[in-house]
C-alpha cells in the first residue's frame, strides 16, 4: 500500500457512500475526502454532515488520495471510472479503485478495464444489508487481486467476506443474495394481498410471525425500504436473470419476479413518499393484476 493510502477518495455521498463513511471514520488513522461539485442539494448535505475534506475538484482528490471507492447509481458506474481515468493518467502514483456498486458482469468488467489501462490498481466490492446498519447486520463481500486491501480497510468496522482473486466473485455473491431477499419480499407480497382480498391480512400476519419468526423479522426490516429503492431492485433482478441465462438456466422466474417488481414501482412512485414505509403504501404497490408476465 502506497504512503497515501490513508487517504480515501469517496465517490460519491449516497446512502450507501455514507454509510461506508460512517464507518471508516471510526478510524482515526484514515483521511476521508470527498468531491462534490456539480452533485445534489442531497449530497452536498450529506458532505456537511461528515467530518469529510470536500474538495473542489475530482483531480484535486486524485491527487491526494491512495483509495478511491466508487460509490454511485449502477448507471452511472462506466462514467466514474471514465472521469477518474481521464485525471489518473496525469499522475504517476499508486492508486487502488475499489469498485462498490450494484453492476451487472459487463459492466463490472468494463470499469476493470478501463481504471486498469488508466494505472489504476482494482478491486470489486460490493455490498449486503442496509445502508444504515452496516457495522451491525451488513456484509462486504470483495473479490481481485487486491481484494485483501479491502478487508484491512474494514478490518474491525464491518463483516467482510474475500470471496479470492477471481473479479467476479463478489458481483456473483451480491446477486445471488439479492436474488434470495427479493424472491421471498415480492412472493410474501403477493400472498398478503390474496390475505387482503380475503379480508384475512391481520391473521395472516400474525401467523407468519408465529410460525416463521426469522423470516418475519427479515420482511419487517427489508420492506419499508422497497418503495424508495424498487426500480434499483428491478435492475438487479434482470442482473441475476442474466447470469442465470448465461450459466443455462431457465430465467424465466427472475423475469417474472422483475416484471412483477416493476409494475409495484410504478405504483410505488406515484404513491406519497411521506407514507413510503407504511404497511398500507408497500401493499399497494401490489393492488394491480399482474397479468401475463413470464413473456418479459
Amino acid at each position: 500500500m502506497n504512503s497515501k493510502s490513508d487517504h480515501i477518495g469517496i465517490l460519491h455521498l449516497g446512502d450507501l457512500g455514507s454509510g461506508l463513511a460512517v464507518l471508516l471514520q471510526q478510524n482515526p488513522k484514515l483521511t476521508l475526502l470527498t468531491c462534490t461539485a456539480g452533485r445534489s442539494s442531497a449530497t452536498q448535505a450529506r458532505a456537511e454532515n461528515l467530518p469529510i475534506t470536500n474538495v473542489d475538484c475530482l483531480e484535486n482528490l486524485l491527487d491526494r488520495c491512495g483509495i478511491i471507492l466508487s460509490v454511485v447509481s449502477p448507471s452511472a458506474a462506466i462514467q466514474i471510472a471514465e472521469a477518474c481515468a481521464k485525471f489518473k493518467r496525469a499522475t504517476n502514483q499508486d492508486c487502488l479503485f475499489i469498485d462498490l456498486n450494484s453492476i451487472d458482469i459487463p459492466t463490472l468488467h468494463a470499469v476493470q478495464d478501463t481504471v486498469v489501462a488508466a494505472g489504476f490498481r482494482f478491486a470489486n466490492a460490493t455490498v449486503h444489508g442496509n445502508a444504515k446498519h452496516l457495522g451491525s447486520m451488513g456484509v462486504l463481500y470483495t473479490s481481485g487481486d487486491h481484494a485483501s486491501e479491502v478487508g484491512r480497510l474494514y478490518t474491525n468496522l464491518m463483516r467482510v467476506e474475500n470471496l479470492g482473486t477471481e473479479t467476479e466473485q463478489a458481483s456473483y455473491m451480491k446477486l445471488l443474495m439479492g436474488g434470495q431477499s427479493k424472491s421471498l419480499c415480492i412472493l410474501f407480497l403477493e400472498v398478503a394481498h390474496l390475505a387482503t382480498k380475503l379480508g384475512m391480512l391481520d391473521s395472516f400476519l400474525a401467523e407468519q410471525k408465529a410460525f416463521y419468526p426469522a423470516i418475519f423479522e427479515s420482511l419487517e426490516r427489508m420492506l419499508p425500504t422497497y418503495p424508495h429503492h424498487a426500480r434499483r431492485r428491478v435492475d438487479e433482478l434482470k442482473g441475476i436473470s442474466q447470469l442465470s441465462h448465461d450459466h443455462g438456466r431457465d430465467e424465466m422466474l427472475f423475469n417474472v419476479l422483475a416484471a412483477r417488481l416493476q409494475i409495484a414501482s410504478e405504483a410505488w412512485a406515484q404513491s406519497d413518499q411521506s407514507t413510503s414505509g407504511t404497511k398500507a403504501t408497500i401493499l399497494s404497490g401490489f393492488t394491480n393484476d399482474s397479468g401475463d408476465m413470464t413473456k418479459e
